[in-house]
């Protein structure tokens, strides 16, 4: 762990049948094991997410034994993963979030170089919940009858929210389907 320079001189590599394959043996490299780095991949910013946890994944590098991540919505944190490049997070509204994640060590002492956090700004909300008040009742289902009937216009996120089938339209199937979750749950 810390600063390590790594040197590749003279080295071959064989492909298959023993041919020599191209390497750059071009001297020593330095490399700072003490900077870890995290990249959230999904959901990446601008991202409208319906759903009803948000799954995070993440790539990290230069992680040392004991790194962990922390991760946090809108600045509170989740959770502590270790090991995970994937982890659900539970938002409580429908609306706009920002999620960050910060790689820590085994003391949870977060690392404060730039590549240790990630964010992203996304737009989340729940199945059903056409009129974005995170709560699924029949003012979703009025709200959606209304935009199918009158097309009375509607955000991309309310949208988002009333498809619950996913099947990208609004229509009598997601209306079915939001009265089945307001009856049975």
């Amino acid at each position: 762990v810390g600063d390590a320079t790594i040197c590749l001189e003279e080295v071959i590599l064989s492909g298959t049948g023993g041919s020599q394959l191209p390497i750059d043996n071009g001297g020593c490299k330095e490399y700072n094991f003490n900077e870890p780095e995290v990249i959230i991949t999904s959901p990446l910013d601008g991202d409208i997410v319906s759903a009803t946890s948000l799954l995070v994944s993440v790539e990290g590098a230069n992680l040392s034994d004991g790194d962990h991540y922390h991760a946090y919505l809108d600045g509170e944190l989740q959770g502590m993963f270790y090991y995970e490049d994937e982890f659900e997070l539970l938002p409580e509204t429908s609306g706009s979030h920002e999620i960050s994640v910060v790689v820590a060590n085994a003391a949870h002492e977060e690392y404060t170089n730039e590549l240790a956090t990630d964010s992203s700004d996304i737009e989340f909300v729940f199945p059903g919940d056409f009129n974005l008040d995170s709560d699924v009742n029949i003012l979703d289902l009025v709200g959606a009858i209304q935009h199918i009937i009158y097309q009375t216009p509607a955000s991309d996120l309310q949208l988002a929210g009333a498809d619950y089938n996913y099947d990208g339209d609004v229509n009598i199937l997601d209306l079915v389907a939001t009265i089945q979750f307001i009856i049975y749950g």
